[in-house]
């Protein structure tokens, strides 16, 4: 039963492949949304670990709030 399952599975990853929502290279099946090297090449910001980050101080008096965070940087163009 597993076996059948599994080769179910394969067949219909084989007509409808789960794609890479960065690059749109077909995924692997322990991956889910993004492939692993599109994941290590995400420009990641470290503002969690800064109370006084960029994004918090670009809404100081707009917005109430207790803390703000960006978690990848924006590039026109880019994977993000």
């Amino acid at each position: 039963m597993l076996l059948a399952k599994q080769c179910y599975t394969d067949l219909f990853g084989l007509l409808f492949p789960n794609l890479c929502n960065a690059c749109g290279v077909a995924l692997y099946r322990s991956e889910h949304l993004i492939f692993t090297k599109c994941l290590y090449d995400l420009p990641f910001t470290d503002y969690h670990q800064h109370a006084e980050n960029r994004v918090a101080k670009q809404l100081w008096g707009r917005l109430p709030f207790n803390a703000v965070m960006a978690m990848l940087y924006f590039r026109k163009g880019a994977k993000v």
